[in-house]
């Protein structure tokens, strides 16, 4: 006797890969900083970048996720991960970029702005290139022949562009902001948001995430693997959530809270 039945599946189709285009040369020296990532189009309609850092660390994230800065702080072997997720179906794919930083220890200029110029504090380089990242975005531009120790610009428009010299020595490439991204309105910096806690943590069934000082509106609290892979995603009530973890997987998680489409707090949290 042979029964047979009829089952029903829905394939979603996955997101479509979208290559990052923006990137170092894929060699990189210990302690080089706000190195810029980019995608080569921004998220489509319904669709969540994200990114993720082996062996390096992602600094700040844009507006809408199309361009990061990365802080490569220790020699080995790093993979800089876009992933890119459908928000409706969860459905996910992801792009690597592979970075070899070196043992060789980079330096740190100073960049100072005086009398109508940006200076380089550090004389002792092989070459400068100067330019600006967007605000907002963190799109960024090279400014064409600004290629001196100090960079003459009258009225700097330090509002909407982060002014930076890249200088290189013994073949370290260095990037030096003069206002580092986090003090602008609009920037993602995980290391200048508002408070948040996590508890408990380890956590086997449950956690509860509470962001202080968030002050009113909704706040949207989004729970992701390593691999940026989106686990949960869950609508805070007065800055407060309680989230099930029972059946994720044991690991490392990220949560990443959001208002209006811009992340105001992070931390991270481990499943047993």
């Amino acid at each position: 006797c042979t029964n047979t039945e009829d089952v029903t599946v829905t394939v979603n189709p996955s997101p479509i890969m979208t290559d990052i285009t923006i990137h170092p040369s894929g060699y990189a020296c210990d302690n080089t900083m706000y190195q810029n990532f980019g995608a080569s189009l921004p998220p489509a309609p319904g669709m969540h970048y994200n990114w993720v850092a082996e062996n390096g660390y992602v600094w700040a994230i844009g507006a809408n996720g199309q361009y990061c800065i990365v802080n490569f702080n220790t020699p080995g072997d790093a993979v800089v991960y876009l992933v890119i997720n459908n928000d409706t179906t969860g459905c996910g794919i992801d792009n690597a970029f592979p970075v070899s930083v070196s043992s060789a220890g980079n330096i740190n200029p100073e960049v100072i702005y005086f009398t109508g110029m940006f200076i380089c504090k550090d004389a002792d380089v092989d070459d400068y290139q100067w330019g600006y990242d967007d605000a907002i975005s963190f799109d960024s531009t090279a400014i064409i022949g600004a290629n001196d120790q100090n960079y003459a610009i009258a009225n700097p428009d330090t509002v909407n562009k982060l002014y930076w010299v890249i200088t290189n020595r013994g073949g370290c490439t260095q990037k030096t902001y003069y206002r580092v991204p986090g003090s602008t309105t609009g920037i993602v910096n995980v290391n200048d948001q508002m408070d948040v806690k996590v508890y408990p943590n380890p956590a086997a069934e449950f956690i509860n995430v509470e962001i202080e000082h968030a002050g009113t509106g909704n706040v949207n609290i989004s729970v992701t693997n390593m691999l940026g892979q989106r686990v949960n995603n869950t609508l805070a009530l007065d800055n407060k959530a309680k989230i099930d973890v029972a059946g994720m997987p044991a690991g490392c998680y990220m949560i990443d809270c959001y208002r209006d489409g811009i992340k105001i707090a992070t931390a991270k949290f481990i499943k047993n």
